[in-house]
Formats: structure tokens, sequence, C-alpha cells
């Protein structure tokens, strides 16, 4: 047997924490993927971002999606804390007070450390929409959709701090 592979999810199913097997289609997975997708991508973004304080908050959002991914293959997971949420917010007034408001909707574009924070942030959102239809089909920590909802906000303000760090053009859409 191999450390990489098991041949056990050839059967188009997967196991979750506590036992019991899931078809890798089911919402559930759908949300544990979409939350992995997520944290892949942070990890572009850190890769490309210069920010020593932006990366450190990449670097604990990666930490905290651990947790979420734990909680969603627990049906009884409890890692992900309101704690955690309201440390999000913290961060997201912290970054935003030192930002020009907005008046218009923002294209997700500009430098490539704001454009990779925007891609970030829609999967993000994806990836909290998963995470309700799992909690309308059966049980998950209630704190993960809430903390995805603050991420996706933390993601924006990054984006719009990456802009103006890297020197990008926040661009209005005026319709």
């Amino acid at each position: 047997m191999s450390l990489y592979y098991t041949g056990k999810g050839d059967t188009g199913e997967t196991g979750l924490f506590g036992g019991g097997r899931v078809s890798k289609a089911s919402a559930r997975i759908e949300a544990i993927g979409d939350v992995d997708e997520l944290q892949a991508f942070i990890g572009v973004a850190r890769s490309m971002i210069e920010d020593e304080t932006a990366n450190a908050l990449l670097h604990s959002a990666q930490e905290d999606l651990f947790a979420v991914n734990s909680d969603l293959a627990n049906p009884n997971g409890s890692r992900t804390s309101q704690e955690m949420v309201k440390n999000l917010e913290r961060h997201i007034d912290d970054i935003a007070r030192n930002q020009k408001p907005l008046r218009r909707f923002i294209f997700p574009s500009g430098s490539r450390g704001s454009a990779i924070l925007h891609a970030c942030r829609a999967i993000c959102r994806r990836a909290e929409r998963r995470v309700v239809a799992v909690q309308q089909s059966g049980h998950v920590n209630e704190h993960c959709k809430s903390y995805l909802n603050r991420l996706s906000s933390l993601l924006f303000v990054l984006a719009r701090h990456a802009n103006v760090a890297e020197k990008g053009e926040e661009e209005e859409w005026a319709p």
C-alpha cells in the first residue's frame, strides 16, 4: 500500500472522519473541494504578494481553512470558532480603515496580487455557497459559513490593499 493512494476512492466514494462513506459528488465533498481549492489559490497569492502583513494574514487563513475542512469532513466537528470569525473582522476593519471609500463596484483586476486575491475571493464565495448547501442537507459547524463569509471580505480588502501597494489601478464600473 502507498502513502499517496489507497484505491478506496475508485468506487466514487470517500470516507469521512469518524467513519462512513459518501459520494464524491455529495454537497459535503463539493464544499471540502472548494475550500481545498481556495487554500491552494491563497498559496498562489502568497507567492505573488511581497507585503509581509498580507502574507501573514493569508498564511493564517490557510491554517484556519484546515479547521473549516476538518469540520466539513466531520459532521460533529467544532474546530471553526466564533473567535476565528471575530479575528477576521478585526483585520478587515484595520485594513479598510486606510482605504478610500468605494463609490461604485470595482473590476476584479489591477495589480497581479490584487487580481489573484479577487480570484480567491470568488472561490471563497463559492465555497460559502457549498457550505450553505451542506447545512441544508446535513449538519455542519455553523461557524464555517460565517468564517468563509468574513474571509471573502478580508480577501476583498486585501485585494484593494495590494493594488495600492503594487501601484495597480482600481478601475470602477461606470454603467
